[in-house]
């Protein structure tokens, strides 16, 4: 029996969203309710928000815990900070977009996607659920939102 991957995801406490009218919000200060902004369909509600926070020491003991980080514009320490599982809108060479896990995208040579190697700190870690698996804008990158069943919004790639 072959397990199929999952993409729980997961963007960091500080990560600002895109909304509405040009406005950016920082995910713990969103609210159920809160229009962002989708790629595919304009502004939707957010219909749940999910929490998940990890204390100093366990994160620290717990490698698969530690933040990744997004830089495709090659900037050392200024990207997005993300789970290795959440998903990441990618048009390699001007190809179809596609999705793929931020710890699969990693293994492209020329795509700036790393696990840091060390983070000493707690952790909380927000998924966004929306109608539907949806392209939102996180730190000004296109990733998606929660995923709980039914559709992607993307093909998602696995092997690079």
């Amino acid at each position: 029996m072959t397990k199929e991957p999952t993409f729980a995801g997961g963007l960091l406490r500080g990560t600002w969203i895109s909304r509405p009218n040009g406005k950016l919000t920082l995910i713990e200060d969103l609210r159920l309710g809160d229009a962002i902004i989708t790629l595919d369909h304009g502004p939707m509600p957010i219909i749940r928000i999910d929490a998940e926070e990890h204390n100093a020491t366990l994160t620290e003991a717990t490698p698969d815990l530690w933040p990744w980080i997004y830089t495709p514009d090659q900037m050392d320490d200024d990207g997005l900070y993300l789970r290795g599982d959440q998903l990441i809108l990618w048009s390699p060479g001007g190809c179809t977009d596609t999705l793929i896990a931020a710890r699969d995208l990693a293994r492209c040579p020329r795509e700036q996607c790393r696990r840091l190697i060390f983070w000493p700190a707690s952790v909380t870690w927000y998924r966004l659920h929306l109608e539907g698996h949806q392209i939102i804008v996180a730190d000004g990158y296109p990733v998606g939102s929660a995923f709980s069943g039914g559709p992607l919004a993307r093909e998602v790639v696995t092997k690079v």
